[in-house]
């Protein structure tokens, strides 16, 4: 599998930026919009910090209960002493309540590789935050605090169904899934998925519903891109293996798609670097 550094979304299917000022400089880039991201975050009596080895056990409580909706292996293979790795040689990220109840959290843990890896997992959100877009700014502000630490591209894995991290991850923010796993042992059907840590990056790489609308008013399908059903694994597998296509958004099921379905453009046409 190739391991893409950076890559750019077509500017013409992709937001001009307002969320994200622009700033020339790494630095106050970052330290801006962290801030901001802590202001949006800590509202209505709600703390936002960063984990420490005192929260490991509630912490563990915690991630059990948000993945118990998947097998009780994938709800219990986060350990105490995995906690720990990522707490002390990444960064741990929680929200808790006035009372210290935690109702998110997530983990990155930093990789010494060609392209200073920063691995995302176990965003975890309580129902009581939903629609506030927590996971979302969580995210953001853990690829900005690898990039802070100097980390080029943010990774992680993503469940073929997991659709609500899909929006968040690959719709919101603008991650790009590099590499499909029709079957990862002891993971099931999944995407290898990467984000870049640049300026760019943030600014530049979240695609435009209006804009793709009237993308797809001209362009011409299996040439310019093509859409794939979550469930034909067989057809996303083919695609990943000639490399001449990439799946950059979630298309939800009534915008021309019945199913929920992966847009997917050209290789080419992505500005990829490796």
């Amino acid at each position: 599998m190739e391991k893409i550094l950076d890559y750019r979304k077509p500017t013409e299917l992709c937001y001009e930026s307002t969320e994200w000022k622009y700033f020339d400089n790494n630095e106050m880039f970052i330290d801006y919009h962290l801030e901001r991201i802590e202001k949006l975050i800590s509202v209505d009596g709600l703390v936002f910090r960063l984990a420490h080895n005192e929260d490991i056990e509630k912490l563990e409580v915690f991630i059990q209960y948000r993945y118990a909706c998947f097998t009780q292996e994938i709800a219990e293979e986060i350990s105490k002493y995995d906690l720990y790795r990522f707490i002390n040689f990444g960064h741990g990220l929680l929200i808790e309540n006035s009372e210290r109840k935690i109702l998110a959290c997530l983990f990155e843990v930093g990789y010494d590789t060609e392209d200073r890896m920063s691995y995302t997992l176990r965003l975890g959100v309580d129902d009581i935050l939903k629609g506030k877009n927590i996971g979302k700014l969580l995210l953001e502000y853990s690829s900005l605090l690898a990039m802070k630490r100097g980390s080029k591209t943010k990774r992680g894995l993503l469940d073929l169904t997991n659709f609500s991290s899909t929006v968040i991850l690959v719709n919101k923010i603008g991650w790009m899934c590099d590499g499909f796993y029709p079957d990862l042992t002891g993971l099931g059907t999944c995407f290898n998925i990467v984000f870049p840590l640049s300026i760019e990056g943030f600014t530049s790489n979240r695609i435009d519903l209006n804009k793709l609308e009237n993308f797809l008013k001209t362009a011409k399908l299996d040439f310019d891109y093509k859409i794939i059903p979550y469930f034909e694994v067989d057809k996303i597998t083919e695609i990943y293996l000639q490399k001449e296509f990439r799946i950059v958004y979630l298309l939800r099921a009534g915008f021309h798609t019945e199913r929920n379905s992966f847009f997917a453009l050209r290789y080419n046409d992505l500005n990829i670097s490796i």
